[in-house]
């Protein structure tokens, strides 16, 4: 209860009770979103960081898989020249 001007006010709790549960419900359940959204975004982190290995991976093999070529390519060319010295 508060006086104001000679005057006296009161809230009536029990009808503002209702409003404030509710609220409280729906930042609950922000709350409880935001979580989520978070947790999502952890996972998509992790497999994003699991996709880079991999492609890092790859991307050795692969130039691997290249020098074997150009050796196995240069030693093709020397058979061939041999070959036509003959």
């Amino acid at each position: 209860m508060v006086q104001k001007d000679g005057e006296y006010w009161s809230l009536n709790t029990p009808n503002i009770l209702g409003v404030v549960v509710e609220a409280m419900k729906e930042q609950q359940q922000i709350i409880e979103n935001q979580a989520n959204e978070i947790e999502a975004l952890k996972v998509n982190k992790l497999a994003k960081k699991d996709l880079e290995k991999e492609m890092k991976a790859l991307q050795i093999k692969l130039n691997e898989q290249k020098e074997n070529f150009s050796t196995r390519l240069l030693e093709l060319e020397n058979i061939i020249n041999q070959q036509s010295k003959k």
